[in-house]
């Protein structure tokens, strides 16, 4: 009993230590930096990225996905599903137009292939919505969800070719 206390104790201390920030959406997440360097025995911050526009781009494309992949299960739920279908597009496309972070990261010479084949990539994940907005208006709920399955089975490869968790 004394030890499972202390180990609460121990764990909320950890919550308690780790920093902190709200998303876009306001959700809490814990922050990137991390602890980065030990230094005479001291624990130093890892500085932090400044989140960019294409990072608030996607949070909400992410959010958008959370909600369509609730709301494409019910006909009832299609003026739900258009809406976020619309913000998903808005974002995208915004997203579309700008860099992957770790571009900087790559030799000056694979820059602009990079960045073509992340629009590209881009393009595909933005037609694969607007098939999925063109069964909901068609009244296609079936065919709205196999867009749908597409669309969710390019996101991981995409991630891990244009981001860090790649």
């Amino acid at each position: 009993m004394n030890r499972l206390y202390l180990s609460s104790l121990g764990l909320a201390a950890l919550c308690l230590a780790l920093p902190l920030n709200l998303t876009s959406n306001g959700l809490a997440r814990v922050a990137a930096s991390g602890i980065s360097a030990f230094q005479d025995g001291d624990v130093q911050p890892a500085p932090e990225q400044e989140e960019t526009d294409l990072d608030r781009d996607m949070l909400e494309v992410k959010a958008q996905v959370r909600l369509l992949r609730r709301s494409l299960r019910s006909p009832d739920k299609n003026e739900a599903s258009l809406k976020s279908l619309q913000i998903l597009e808005t974002h995208v496309l915004a997203a579309k137009g700008r860099a992957p972070r770790n571009t900087q990261d790559l030799p000056e010479a694979e820059r602009a292939a990079y960045v073509l084949s992340y629009r590209a990539d881009m393009l595909k994940f933005l037609s694969i919505a607007i098939a999925v907005e063109s069964a909901l208006i068609a009244g296609d709920q079936d065919g709205a969800q196999e867009h749908f399955k597409a669309f969710r089975e390019q996101e991981d490869p995409a991630h891990e070719k244009f981001t860090d968790e790649g």
